[in-house]
């Protein structure tokens, strides 16, 4: 009779049998037979348990070897690496207490314990903030670019700390820096080798770190390459120098990890994450033409804007004087608006009207710095005449004998709290002669009788405005455009047709009233046609609500 021997394959519900005969050489054969389907099969289930998918998740993920994803770290993740000395963090998330990063490590398995080493890539408050907590709590060692250290130790300025980004409710606070890193460096943990790479160009200490494991080149590049998909940490390069990016050191950045070998493995600071349960997903892996392609973009991008500084000017709207083309100043920020002067042969036009009876002194003293006088000034032109838009008025008439230019329904707003003898100039009546080279544009639908004004100098269309068009990089703003719509108080067919007349001016130059950012006054591309699209799309949101 013969026997039969069972065999369950792990992980399924199916049973094998395996005859085994009453013959004593058959049955050691049919034994030696079983024996191998096991370890087979032992083997196989191992692989599945230990073969591991790097697709980037929103939960807690072994991505490849001993690297681990912590994906509930919005905006951005943090990664752990399990050496044979320990536990390696590469950026610590945006909490300060680490509650999301502590429960996925648990989650994982890892001991916090563990840790020794935390890796910042940069200084941004969403890869940094819980360095502090954990090493207070662990004892770890925090490394940083040098040129970040400052910013870190100090815990602001908060331009330097949160970037353009409007993080309501985090609170900021200094992180202590154990080793200064250069570039260059190999950290070592255990069986692990982290090698330095100075990536200066988002944070001007910016850092990738290159890991070797299992045969694979794994680079961690935070927000110098800050998605898989290709998106770069070059958003920072377009806005004032407060916020510490630069585009040429961007621009050698990109040429210096081009020619180095490329990564098998491209861990971004923030990777496109899927959730649960949800189909596709991005992989970690990369292949060498996806990743040149990458760094090519990137390259091309950082040498146009690197050219487009050089022959125009980064005349960024920063607070700081400048003038940002023959005869046209930004004179600074007086409570918190900007001030623009136009010398037209000698004439000055004075664009806002802000602020107080400190404006006087203000534009005094910053047209001095430009050789220019007050008493030049031939026109004022507020470009709304809203109270606060013209609090600076009353003061400039007392200083000033020139008029003020407005639409018709500005005049009837300011006719009541100016003096009876203001003298105004109203850009419906025809042939206005105190404008000079400039073009009054009344608009409406939004503020209080709001105006542009635009004229050309050296070529360049210039346009100067104050409450429409809304500056869409400003979301409080925008939010705050679409809520007034709205609600009713707004009229929208009138803020569109201001935005259609708008529209044909394609400006070079945009000036205005309220700076986003600091940001740069040139206009390249399509990004005016882009402002009022983003503006049109507001009054169709203001009308689903």
């Amino acid at each position: 009779m013969d026997l039969v021997a069972s065999v369950f394959l792990p992980g399924t519900h199916n049973r094998k049998t395996c005859p085994i005969m009453t013959d004593s050489g058959s049955r050691k054969r049919s034994v030696v037979a079983c024996a191998v389907l096991v370890v087979v099969v032992s083997g196989l289930a191992l692989w599945r348990a230990s073969s591991v998918s790097p697709v980037f998740r929103d939960q807690a993920t072994r991505l490849a070897g001993r690297v681990y994803l912590l994906g509930r770290l919005n905006p951005s993740v943090a990664y752990v690496v399990d050496t044979s000395d320990g536990l390696v963090l590469v950026d610590s998330g945006i909490e300060p207490d680490c509650r999301l990063l502590l429960s996925q490590m648990d989650e994982l398995g890892l001991d916090v314990r563990r840790l020794k080493k935390i890796l910042l890539t940069h200084a941004h408050v969403d890869h940094v903030q819980g360095a502090m907590y954990l090493r207070r709590l662990t004892g770890a060692s925090v490394f940083a670019g040098r040129a970040d250290c400052d910013i870190l130790r100090a815990g602001g300025p908060a331009s330097a700390l949160f970037s353009t980004f409007e993080m309501p409710g985090v609170e900021l606070h200094a992180t202590e820096i154990d080793v200064e890193l250069d570039g260059g460096e190999i950290i070592t943990s255990g069986d692990c080798r982290f090698e330095v790479i100075a990536t200066p160009g988002h944070t001007p200490g910016s850092l990738c770190f290159v890991l070797q494991s299992n045969g694979q080149r794994v680079l961690f590049s935070g927000d110098t390459v800050s998605s898989i998909t290709g998106d770069l940490g070059t958003y920072a390069t377009r806005v004032a120098p407060r916020y510490r990016a630069d585009a040429g050191d961007y621009l050698e950045t990109l040429n210096t990890l081009k020619a180095l070998p490329p990564p098998d493995l491209l861990l971004p600071g923030h990777p496109r994450t899927v959730g649960e349960g949800e189909p596709g997903g991005v992989n970690a892996s990369i292949t060498p033409m996806a990743w040149r392609d990458i760094l090519e973009a990137g390259i091309d991008e950082m040498q146009e804007l690197v050219e487009r500084h050089r022959a125009d000017g980064a005349d960024f709207l920063d607070a700081t004087p400048r003038e940002l083309m023959r005869g046209l100043f930004y004179l600074g920020d007086y409570d918190d608006k900007a001030c623009y002067v136009l010398d037209a042969q000698g004439r000055l036009f004075l664009f806002g009207a802000h602020g107080g009876p400190g404006l006087v002194e203000f534009v005094e003293m910053r047209l001095a710095q430009f050789d220019r006088r007050l008493a030049d000034v031939v026109a004022i032109l507020p470009a709304s005449c809203s109270v606060e838009a013209t609090s600076g008025l009353s003061s400039l008439l007392r200083r000033l004998e020139c008029p003020i230019v407005v639409s018709r329904a500005g005049r009837t707003e300011l006719k009541t709290r100016l003096p009876e003898d203001t003298r105004f100039v109203v850009l419906e009546d025809m042939n206005v002669p105190e404008l000079g080279p400039i073009e009054g544009i009344p608009l409406g639908g939004y503020g209080v009788a709001p105006v542009a004004f635009r004229f050309e100098r050296d070529g360049k269309r210039v346009l100067v405005s104050g409450a429409i068009p809304v500056n869409p990089d400003s979301h409080p703003e925008m939010e705050r455009l679409i809520v007034f719509l709205g609600s009713g108080q707004g009229d929208v067919t009138r803020y569109g047709q201001s935005l259609s007349r708008l529209l044909r001016d394609n400006p070079d130059l945009w000036l205005p009233t309220r700076p986003v950012h600091g940001q740069n006054a040139n206009l390249y591309d399509l990004r005016w046609p882009l402002v009022i699209r983003e503006n049109r799309n507001a009054i169709s949101r203001s009308l689903e609500r």
